[in-house]
């Protein structure tokens, strides 16, 4: 017989079913939304932790972050949207760490059919970490037109690192005569043009984005320039013969000029006006501090400590030694002649807006490096971009160069035998004259920071 009482129970059943596969649905759907939101997010975090690492040596990381990440549609503080960033990191393997930058994109993501469980809205985070790593290239010719590399003759350039040309031009690279280029990889604006039996390994690529100027963050970190003394009194000539002398400036503003030979002078720091080495043997130590146009025109050695230089001319025969430290050239050229040697450690040349050009002719014991840290870890040379006087560096076997050579608006010409042995050396210039044999390693071991010519990688 059938009962009449349990005729509507099976639809109960059914309905209480379907609810429950409706809700499992919806929850399904949420979670599937969610992921998609978090991909989303996780996107926007990648890319504004490397914005933001790419912006630590040039200014507000947290708003180069943020910027990013709002074009990705995540604005800090609109549409429950937070975008945190720490520099260095805060959390993970990297906290504390500088040179790292962590940002955390977090929003608050309504739900949809979750709310019927109690679930109104969920928080979604992402969270990334990019660091500044050295960068892949050491040459850079920043002209947008012209030839911004030229080889001559019998060139051979190696380099364990890349070349970045910024030329529109078709000769953007040009080589005339018997050249190798033999490097990591060759970019180009424009093209190439090779002149007779040229060898190019790999084969230069061409047509690329225009490279922005790498140590353009140095403009942040110019150092000031002081105005030398003048009107002062001319200290006696110093015209005998192995006599030691040691002069103090004080409140004066003393003119030197040696004129004796194998005499030992010490100028202790201070400020002053020009000095003038023109005897031979002679052992002079100009103590750092600010000096008029210095000019040698004798042999013998002369150690410079750091500071301000009006100019800096070596026509005679001396060995020249460069103690730790910055020197600022002010108002005229680098002339530095290493005929019987040159050498400087942690030493860095700045040439302000008003001076001249650069002339260094090396021997095979010429040896100028950077230093290993602070401001200027890995500068050697620091042309300001106001200053567009050109520059020539002529080496020989045991010449090197370890650091960068930034002169942005300037031409380089690089003859002779440069850097064979040295860690890296880095060349930024306006164009490039390159003949000789010269190469370019890219062993930053020294620096603690790696090269200071960065790329914002993901880390984490």
């Amino acid at each position: 017989m059938k009962r009449r009482g349990e005729e509507g129970q099976a639809l109960v059943v059914v309905a209480g079913g379907l609810t429950v596969l409706l809700l499992a649905a919806g929850i399904g759907v949420d979670i599937g939304y969610l992921r998609y939101q978090k991909r989303c997010i996780q996107a926007a975090a990648d890319s504004a932790a490397i914005a933001g690492a790419a912006e630590i040596n040039y200014g507000d990381v947290t708003q180069a972050a943020q910027t990013d990440s709002a074009t990705n549609g995540y604005t800090n503080g609109s549409n429950n949207v937070t975008v945190t960033v720490y520099n260095p990191p805060n959390d993970g393997p990297h906290a504390g760490v500088s040179g790292y930058v962590e940002v955390l994109v977090s929003k608050v993501q309504p739900t949809f059919f979750a709310k019927v469980a109690g679930f109104n809205n969920v928080t979604v985070t992402a969270r990334a970490v990019a660091y500044a790593g050295s960068g892949q290239g050491c040459i850079y010719a920043l002209a947008p037109t012209g030839t911004g590399v030229l080889m001559n003759g019998g060139t051979n350039i190696t380099s364990q690192c890349g070349v970045y040309i910024n030329s529109n031009s078709s000769q953007a690279l040009l080589m005339n005569g018997t050249n190798t280029l033999d490097d990591r990889f060759t970019d180009i604006v424009g093209g190439d043009l090779l002149n007779g039996s040229n060898t190019t390994n790999p084969t230069p690529t061409t047509g690329i984005v225009a490279s922005s100027d790498p140590l353009a963050y140095l403009d942040n970190s110019e150092p000031s320039i002081s105005t030398p003394c003048s009107g002062g009194s001319t200290y006696p000539a110093i015209n005998g013969t192995g006599a030691n002398v040691t002069i103090t400036p004080g409140s004066n503003c003393y003119s030197v000029t040696i004129n004796g030979s194998n005499n030992t002078v010490t100028l202790n720091p201070g400020n002053y006006g020009s000095v003038t080495v023109n005897g031979t043997g002679n052992n002079v130590t100009l103590g750092a501090g600010i000096y008029g146009n210095v000019l040698i025109n004798g042999s013998g050695t002369l150690t410079f400590g750091p500071g301000q230089y009006s100019s800096i001319t070596g026509n005679g025969t001396p060995n020249e030694i460069f103690n730790p430290g910055l020197y600022v050239i002010s108002s005229g050229n680098v002339i530095l002649n290493g005929t019987n040697g040159m050498s400087g450690t942690g030493v860095t040349f700045y040439l302000g807006p008003n001076a001249g050009g650069i002339t260094v002719n090396g021997s095979d014991t010429t040896s100028l490096s950077a230093p290993t840290s602070g401001t200027y870890a890995g500068i050697l040379f620091f042309q300001n971009p106001s200053d567009t006087s050109n520059a020539t560096f002529n080496g020989s076997n045991g010449t090197v160069w370890n650091g960068a050579i930034y002169l942005p608006k300037a031409q380089v010409t690089m003859n002779g035998s440069n850097s064979s042995s040295a860690q890296y050396t880095i060349l930024v210039a306006n164009n490039l004259v390159l003949n000789g044999t010269d190469t370019f390693n890219d062993n930053y071991s020294s620096l603690a920071q790696g090269s200071p010519i960065k790329t914002a990688t993901l880390g984490e």
